[in-house]
């Protein structure tokens, strides 16, 4: 009964009946993917936030993220950010244009890489109000002030960024300086998972260990998926390229700026390396993904794996190849077009919302020679979900495309833990369990993660909703 009760009034029950416990309450990241936003409550009335991310996919996500946010910006003592994709991130500078003015603290890559998400973002938007006259949510001058609120956290070090709260960075292994937080208030102990990496995947240090919680706030993503792993992974990639170079197409593929980019680069560079397959032109045709392996670079040697810097010994640039060529020009991208076929194709956006990628989609997706080649999640509502999806005809700048290249995708190049790794985590923090919360998940994968969950931790789950309090 007090649980429904919680349900229908929230905010009320909790300042009635639970005064003594930490609060949180769940503003973004609600069964689906993006937005990811928490506000953390002690009884000292403290108040944190985790993430401020954008909302993504669909037609009604800027829109959402215009919105006011729904507590009052200027009683937020201290902002943690887990790592820095856009659905963590994103709407930062809106938070300090609208009067937040203490610290953002994060790790050291992050604060980088956010720099190069943000000021990306602002470019999408006045090309936006070019062609459709809405005003931007934010801009450069507000970047740079999120940027001046900027404070390094080092992993595995507990502070304490606002009374009542001590914080801990962890090594989530998602991104280069993606982090979990094990959060102590009120005499608790919490995690709250951000995203979790792909173990499999050989570039960076794999997540650190969990320590036991009380209060686990854990992504779902592929709460329901288990991916494919290292060796079938490499070689789903090898396969697919030589069938672009059979069919004299082109191989395109969509990939996030941060970490999907430099994964599939360093797959490549090790077929190519190994002789594995024939030569065939390789472009990365995104600027910011050629500026985020820059910084990749700058950090390899307190972040990147053991057989990584190994690799480092022999080849001095992990994610350069015969063969290979950055973009960085939007004449060097043209020039693209002028290659001939067979070539691969890398650029942004990853669920191809904007960005480079979509020129080539509407240059090559009506080729049966062709392939897209999907490595990453795909909200729903996005461009990359419909041809995901099967779809047929899809519509690009305007111009209606019909589809007929191969669409493939391969789940184990995915930055994202999958079902089994998500388990293994939450089984680590099970010795003080009573409550995980599923977040950062579409509805049906948030579920199959829950019915696994339930099988080895015994502790409440619950999938809140947006606007949702949980303790």
């Amino acid at each position: 009964m007090l649980r429904h009760l919680a349900e229908a009034f929230g905010e009320i029950y909790f300042l009635l009946f639970n005064i003594d416990f930490m609060t949180i309450k769940f503003l973004g990241a609600n069964r689906e993917v993006t937005g990811s936003c928490y506000l953390l409550e002690n009884k000292q009335k403290s108040k944190i936030l985790i993430d401020c991310g954008f909302f993504q996919g669909g037609d009604k996500s800027q829109a959402r993220n215009r919105q006011k946010f729904n507590f009052k910006v200027q009683e937020i003592d201290a902002v943690c950010i887990t790592h820095a994709h856009l659905d963590h991130i994103g709407r930062l500078p809106k938070l300090v244009k609208d009067g937040y003015h203490k610290m953002i603290y994060a790790i050291a890559p992050t604060i980088d890489l956010s720099r190069l998400v943000l000021e990306d973002t602002v470019k999408i938007a006045q090309e936006e109000f070019r062609h459709t006259g809405e005003h931007k949510i934010f801009d450069e001058y507000d970047v740079v002030r999120v940027m001046g609120l900027f404070s390094a956290a080092e992993y595995n070090r507990l502070f304490e960024p606002a009374p009542g709260f001590k914080v801990r960075f962890r090594n989530a292994g998602h991104i280069l300086g993606s982090a979990f937080l094990e959060i102590e208030a009120d005499n608790k102990k919490y995690i709250f998972s951000g995203d979790l990496g792909n173990p499999d995947m050989p570039l960076l240090l794999s997540a650190s260990a969990p320590a036991p919680a009380d209060v686990l706030v854990l992504e779902s993503t592929y709460g329901s998926v288990v991916h494919e792993r290292g060796v079938s992974r490499t070689v789903e990639l090898q396969e697919a390229i030589e069938q672009t170079i059979k069919n004299r197409g082109v191989l395109m593929i969509p990939a996030f700026a941060l970490e999907r980019t430099q994964e599939i680069l360093l797959a490549i560079n090790g077929l190519v390396e190994n002789k594995k397959i024939p030569h065939v032109p390789v472009f990365l045709d995104s600027p910011m993904a050629i500026s985020a392996t820059e910084i990749y670079k700058r950090y390899a040697k307190t972040h990147f794996s053991r057989k990584s810097l190994q690799d480092l010994l022999v080849d001095r640039d992990l994610f350069d190849f015969e063969g290979f060529k950055y973009c960085d020009t939007v004449e060097q991208s043209k020039q693209i077009n002028h290659t001939p076929s067979p070539k691969v194709i890398i650029a942004g956006s990853g669920m191809m919302e904007g960005g480079r990628i979509l020129h080539h989609a509407k240059r090559y997706l009506s080729d049966p020679r062709s392939t897209l080649l999907f490595v990453g999640y795909q909200v729903a509502g996005t461009l990359g979900r419909q041809l995901f999806e099967k779809a047929r005809r899809v519509f690009i700048h305007g111009e209606r495309i019909a589809v007929h290249s191969r669409i493939k995708s391969i789940g184990g190049l995915s930055a994202h833990a999958d079902s089994i790794d998500l388990v293994k985590f939450a089984e680590k923090t099970k010795t003080s369990l009573r409550k995980i919360y599923l977040t950062h998940g579409e509805l049906e994968r948030a579920r199959g993660l829950r019915k696994t969950l339930l099988k080895s931790v015994k502790a409440e789950i619950d999938i809140p909703k947006m606007g949702e309090m949980g303790e």
